[in-house]
């Protein structure tokens, strides 16, 4: 019996390995420095806990929208240790017709960006992009500017992070 059991757990334990890898748990974190032009984000301010239901259809809507045009769905992050959470959620350069819509600025700038491609389940936390892009930014001489963060997300494997710097 407890051969069994030895065997059973074994193989949950590399099915769960192989599942981390390929969903791209081991994928390396890409840094670029970047000077960015002024771009304007279509979306709506959410201001609350992170379980309020909001919160989900704003996402869902502005991923939707970003479906629909083809765009980049954004989430900015205002001070990421602020309670009740402060996001602004929509489409980067955002469709036509923006009625209801409020409008963001992406101001030109240096961004140090970085380029996350692994699924949603095995992406890094917020806190520890932004621990690597503040040592990525000592290592450059830089500094960065604000406690915002622009995530970019293009489908499900794949994210751009972007912060300003000095």
């Amino acid at each position: 019996m407890k051969k069994y059991v030895l065997i059973g757990a074994s193989l949950v334990c590399i099915t769960g390995i192989s599942l981390y890898f390929v969903l791209g748990g081991n994928a390396e974190l890409i840094f670029l420095v970047e000077d960015q032009q002024e771009q304007v984000i279509y979306g709506e301010l959410f201001q609350g806990r992170p379980s309020e239901p909001r919160l989900e259809a704003l996402f869902i809507k502005a991923r939707d929208r970003s479906k629909e045009t083809g765009r980049n769905l954004m989430i900015v992050t205002y001070d990421q240790d602020s309670v009740p959470l402060k996001q602004f959620i929509g489409t980067l350069q955002g469709p036509r017709d923006t009625k209801g819509l409020d409008t963001l600025i992406l101001p030109a700038g240096k961004y140090i960006t970085i380029e996350i491609k692994s699924h949603n389940l095995v992406m890094p936390r917020p806190d520890e992009i932004r621990e690597a892009a503040e040592d990525f930014a000592l290592k450059q001489n830089l500094k960065i500017q604000t406690k915002l963060s622009y995530e970019g997300y293009e489908g499900d494997s794949a994210m751009v992070v972007w912060f300003r710097c000095e």
